[in-house]
């Protein structure tokens, strides 16, 4: 049997470019000062809203020994566990 692919996705998995795995310090910085949108809907504990406007980031990650820095945009943050969360950046072409 041979090795498992480390790019290799589930079939459920909707991504667009393959993985791997890393590990690593990640500094972002958020370089959109203003979302304008429109609110979807209200309670005690937060507010949804939508937007056409992107949340831009700058990203600097070490990879392979070697520090490197992408722009992108903010396309999801999920609460993990307490105050754990994980953040999703969609890197530019």
């Amino acid at each position: 049997m041979s090795a498992p692919d480390p790019f290799e996705t589930s079939v459920g998995d909707r991504r667009r470019a393959r993985r791997q795995a890393a590990q690593g310090e990640v500094r972002v910085i958020v370089e959109t000062s203003e979302l304008q949108g429109d609110a979807d809907n209200i309670g005690r504990s937060g507010i949804l809203f939508f937007t056409d406007g992107a949340l831009r980031v700058k990203v600097e990650f070490e990879q392979d020994g070697v520090v490197r820095e992408m722009r992108g945009q903010l396309v999801r943050c999920e609460r993990i566990h307490g105050e754990r969360r994980g953040w999703a950046v969609e890197f530019d072409q």
